[in-house]
């Protein structure tokens, strides 16, 4: 029993939670710090495109193919469904971690894919018996992360965080408890990455 509701259509809620989905959060956040980090355009665009395939495209592919059963002929129960992918953008995002260390990247970029594989794999522990906010996690992961690399100028970024939440409570698709639980999980996590990483 997850606590959440349907609830009736919110457009505002609607365009929320889509503008802020984790594939366009953590594609957002990676652009930025390769952008920031990078020496050059070419060498930004090689961390950039690399971060993004690993870290916030391959996973949400992963996860859109396990749902139309590519890969396994009997339905998923839904925590499973929940859970796989997130082991796999573990796996995905500690490979473009390595990756990324490999080519020289700096430790502002190495902050992000530390924080993601902190965050990643608890999540999909919990998901296993408790719906927890991916959205709510993985936008406080990336904001504090942007916070940390880039500094606390940007701090008015970390609203992205309980503004999804909000939307996502408003759309009865996750409870308020499971919506803040995200955010502290995230920023908890991406805040001790800071500190392993720099």
């Amino acid at each position: 029993m997850t606590g959440a509701t349907t609830a009736p259509p919110h457009p505002t809620a609607t365009r929320v939670s889509t503008l802020l989905a984790p594939p366009v959060v953590l594609t957002a956040g990676q652009v930025v710090l390769a952008a920031a980090a990078a020496p050059d355009v070419g060498q930004g665009l090689l961390w950039g495109v690399i971060a993004v395939c690993f870290g916030a495209l391959g996973p949400p592919a992963f996860a859109l193919a396990l749902v139309r059963g590519h890969f396994t002929a009997r339905p998923l129960p839904a925590a499973a469904l929940r859970a796989v992918p997130l082991l796999v953008a573990f796996v995905a995002v500690l490979a473009g971690r390595a990756v990324l260390a490999g080519l020289g990247a700096p430790r502002e970029l190495l902050v992000l894919q530390t924080a993601l594989a902190l965050t990643v794999l608890p999540m999909a522990i919990i998901d296993l018996w408790w719906p927890i906010s991916s959205h709510t996690s993985l936008a406080a992961s990336v904001t504090v992360s942007l916070v940390i690399a880039l500094g606390p100028w940007l701090a008015v970024i970390l609203l992205a965080a309980p503004i999804v939440g909000w939307s996502r409570v408003r759309l009865g698709k996750h409870t308020v408890w499971q919506v803040a639980a995200g955010t502290i999980l995230g920023g908890g996590l991406a805040a001790i990455a800071g500190i392993l990483t720099f």
